[in-house]
């Protein structure tokens, strides 16, 4: 009895571990989608920043703890970057990826280096921010 009560919480310890090693960076769907999350450490104010990256861009979503250029504390927002745009003069930008300095979590969404587009949406207010 003693070893079968070991084995239930063996396979409960195993199957708990694996759940917290696949829930940071893992695959989305089969196009080269994937999400994490990680906070800007020259921004904490940002919070923690849930991202989902595909090869045509990335997403952002977060809550801001204190007014930071276009971010009101106490909102949320999601953020849409695009590699190609129909009409760049209905976005924002383009940015270049990675940070400056590079850092999380803008050097962990698969496009360091490529210049994208933008648009920032507060989701508290339900209105588009920028552009």
């Amino acid at each position: 009895m003693k070893r079968k009560i070991f084995s239930i919480l063996f396979a409960l310890v195993l199957v708990v571990s694996l759940g917290l090693v696949m829930a940071t960076p893992v695959a989305a769907d089969g196009n080269g989608a994937y999400r994490g999350e990680a906070a800007d450490s020259l921004y904490p104010a940002l919070g923690v920043i849930k991202y989902l990256s595909n090869p045509s861009g990335y997403h952002f979503w977060f809550t801001v703890s204190a007014n930071l250029g276009p971010y009101q504390a106490g909102h949320s927002y999601h953020n849409v970057y695009k590699v190609k745009v129909d009409d760049p003069s209905e976005w924002a930008g383009p940015i270049a990826v990675g940070g400056n300095p590079p850092r999380a979590p803008y050097n962990q969404v698969g496009h360091t280096g490529e210049w994208v587009y933008y648009k920032i949406f507060d989701t508290t207010t339900d209105t588009q921010v920028v552009p």
